[in-house]
């Protein structure tokens, strides 16, 4: 292994590189330097890491903790490249797939749990009045949680409108479950054009796809709000098949065709 190259944003003593290194598989150590010097590149063209509020150099310096936590780096030590800007967020992590595949991605509509609790606030997930169905200005305003990320919608169809109001009734008005007709809502095609500042725009839309699914989560499948936050239609369970979108490795868990909302770029 040669010698640590000279970083300017990040500090990793003998130790701590030595410590990295025995976690890593042979062919991540032979990348570690080039993994090191491409973070540190990245580190460099990003002001609000390396440069404080007022512009000058800040002292904070990339150390074993913040590498260990690194979805980037881990990225990079696969040989992967960085993407030329931060990818959006799926739940909490990089979402490296919606912007390189070109296979549609699952989706779930996220609230926070005061949402769910007690009243939805502005950028909570749902900020959407009926007077916006003819406002294309106002519609481009509102946004959108994903996976626990926030997109602005540029526009969507009455369906998708409607999907909007009848979670808006559901989780803040308290309508009777009764008075939501889950099964038109679903069936009627909802889209959204979501735009994302650095890689333009996506369409969500409800699709169907193979997927692997604990009882836990096909439990919630099954509930009114579990159906409008999934975009489930219907789902059947399927035997000897392979996923298309595998979400766990447990052996316990059954293959299912399921309608999702589904995320790809436009």
């Amino acid at each position: 292994m040669a010698e640590t190259p000279v970083l300017k944003h990040i500090h990793l003593s003998n130790i701590d590189k030595n410590t990295l290194l025995l976690r890593l598989t042979a062919e991540q150590r032979q990348r570690f330097n080039q993994a090191l010097l491409a973070l540190d590149k990245v580190l460099e063209n990003n002001p609000s890491t390396t440069h404080n509020s007022d512009g000058s150099p800040s002292s904070v310096c990339f150390g074993i903790n913040q590498l260990q936590q690194s979805n980037l780096f881990k990225r990079l030590l696969t040989g992967q490249p960085a993407l030329p800007f931060p990818p959006p967020t799926n739940f909490g992590k990089p979402w490296y797939a919606l912007i390189e595949s070109e296979q549609p991605q699952v989706a779930q509509i996220t609230l926070s749990q005061a949402v769910l609790y007690n009243k939805i606030q502005p950028n909570d997930g749902l900020s959407i009045g009926v007077d916006h169905a003819q406002n294309t200005e106002k519609q481009a305003q509102q946004s959108i949680n994903l996976n626990q990320h926030c997109w602005q919608i540029k526009q969507m169809n009455e369906s998708a409108l409607s999907v909007m109001q009848a979670l808006r009734k559901l989780f803040k008005e308290d309508t009777p479950q009764s008075e939501i007709d889950i099964e038109a809502l679903l069936s009627s095609q909802p889209e959204f054009i979501l735009t994302d500042l650095k890689y333009g725009e996506f369409k969500l839309y409800i699709g169907a796809v193979k997927q692997t699914l604990s009882s836990q989560q096909t439990d919630c499948f099954y509930s009114l709000a579990g159906r409008l936050l999934n975009g489930i239609k219907q789902f059947t369970k399927i035997e000897h098949e392979q996923a298309t979108h595998n979400t766990n490795l447990n052996n316990k868990d059954d293959l299912y065709k399921v309608d999702r909302w589904l995320l790809k770029k436009n």
